[in-house]
């Protein structure tokens, strides 16, 4: 009966160790962190040029905001790890 214990805990151990070294590769982690373009906001300030017109007779630079091309406007950029 004790061997027979000591059998399960091999195997079990094994199993464990098989799937530490085989199985590894395929396990992602997932991992977020605050957007360094647009510092966690979602949007960002971009210039936007005016040229002279009918109605203005100087061009000027103006600025809208619009959402982050690095996040999509979450704010987070979610970081895959391998482990």
């Amino acid at each position: 009966m004790k061997s027979e214990n000591v059998d399960m805990d091999l195997q079990r151990n094994l199993s464990k160790a098989f799937d530490k070294v085989i199985f590894s590769k395929t396990h992602w982690k997932h991992a977020s962190d605050i957007c360094h373009e647009c510092e966690g906001d979602g949007t960002i300030e971009v210039d936007v040029p005016r040229p002279h017109g009918f109605g203005r007779d100087i061009g000027c630079i103006d600025s809208k905001r619009v959402k982050c091309p690095v996040c999509g406007g979450d704010g987070r950029i979610v970081l895959e790890i391998d482990f």
